[in-house]
């Protein structure tokens, strides 16, 4: 994020590629699934036979994808929660806000792949704002895992 600012999480900046091998991994395989960068955890886990129990992640093992399993085409990612311009994207639509000023925008990826085209203040796609808004608003919200304290795991 070095010389980013201000950080915008356009896709040409959160957008990148992320690449699994190893056991269980179908290779020769393109998959444009959302994923987050910090599903990485839970994957490992999964792959480990760790149960996290009840710690909220919010992320999930891509196990499933990497095995060649459905995607979960519903799913909303996020990015830059913990920076003044946070993003929630689901399927084609991403709403970016900004945690202190009363702006947003919002794209509709497939129609608009270069994000020129700011559809937040649209009659149209209030519903998908407000969706993505709400989302986003809660997620912002949660305290992080260094807020919460450090998990115990029983391991020495």
């Amino acid at each position: 994020m070095v010389g980013k600012n201000p950080w915008f999480p356009f896709d040409d900046l959160v957008r990148i590629p992320l690449f699994y091998a190893g056991y269980g991994v179908t290779s020769g395989r393109a998959v444009s699934a959302l994923v987050q960068n910090y599903d990485f955890a839970r994957t490992a886990l999964d792959y480990a036979g760790v149960d996290p129990g009840e710690i909220d992640f919010d992320s999930r093992s891509v196990r499933p994808l990497l095995s060649g399993d459905a995607a979960d085409l519903d799913r909303t990612i996020f990015s830059c929660t913990g920076m003044p311009w946070a993003m929630a994207r689901q399927g084609d639509y991403k709403y970016i806000a900004h945690a202190e000023e009363a702006s947003a925008m919002l794209f509709d990826l497939a129609h608009d792949p270069a994000e020129l085209v700011n559809l937040a203040g649209t009659e149209r796609c209030s519903e998908v704002r407000d969706h993505l808004a709400k989302q986003l608003g809660e997620r912002v919200a949660k305290p992080s895992l260094s807020q919460v304290g450090t998990v115990a795991t029983g391991a020495r």
